[in-house]
C-alpha cells in the first residue's frame, strides 16, 4: 500500500469513527418530546423514553407480579399467557424525566367498583414521575384522558 493511500484510509477511518461517536451512537437517538402532546401523550413519551433508557433496543415485555395485577416491565419473556410484548409509541424517545425508585412505602393499588389503578414497575423498582408522584396504569369504565396517570402513594 502506498503512503498516500494509507493516509487516505486512516483519514477515512478516523472520519467514520468521529461520525459514529457524534452522530450514530446510542445517545444520538435522543429526542425531545414532540411539541403539542397532551398530558397523556407526555406520560406515554416519558414511559417510552424510560424503557429505552433502561433496556436499550432489547424487546420489552409486561409481566404480572406474582401477588397482584401490577404490571412489571422487563426483558424477560415468561410465556404466551403471561407476557405481553410492549409496543413503543415513540420509537426514538430517550432521556426520560421519569426514574426508577425503591420507596420505603411503596405506592398502593386502588380498586373500585368500576375499575382501578395500579403502580407500574421496572424490575423491582416503581416508576417515579417526580415530586412524590408515581406512574399508575388504570382500567375500568370510560377513561377519556387515557390509561396512565401520575399521583401520590395514598388514596384519600
Amino acid at each position: 500500500m502506498r503512503r498516500g493511500s494509507l493516509a487516505r484510509t486512516v483519514g477515512l477511518l478516523l472520519c467514520l469513527i468521529a461520525l459514529t461517536l457524534v452522530g450514530c451512537g446510542p445517545r444520538s437517538a435522543t429526542t425531545r418530546a414532540p411539541r403539542g402532546l397532551t398530558r397523556h401523550g407526555d406520560l406515554v413519551w416519558n414511559l417510552d423514553a424510560l424503557l429505552h433508557d433502561q433496556f436499550g433496543t432489547s424487546d420489552v415485555y409486561i409481566n404480572p407480579a406474582a401477588r397482584a395485577q401490577i404490571p412489571i416491565f422487563s426483558t424477560r419473556f415468561i410465556d404466551e399467557a403471561r407476557s405481553n410484548y410492549y409496543v413503543y409509541t415513540f420509537a426514538r424517545a430517550r432521556d426520560s424525566r421519569f426514574r426508577v425508585r425503591h420507596p420505603r412505602k411503596p405506592p398502593t393499588v386502588f380498586q373500585g367498583a368500576t375499575g382501578g389503578e395500579v403502580p407500574m414497575l421496572i424490575g423491582t423498582g416503581y416508576i417515579s414521575c417526580g415530586r412524590g408522584l408515581w406512574l399508575y396504569s388504570r382500567w375500568g369504565q370510560d377513561i377519556p384522558e387515557g390509561d396512565l396517570l401520575c399521583h401520590g402513594t395514598r388514596w384519600p
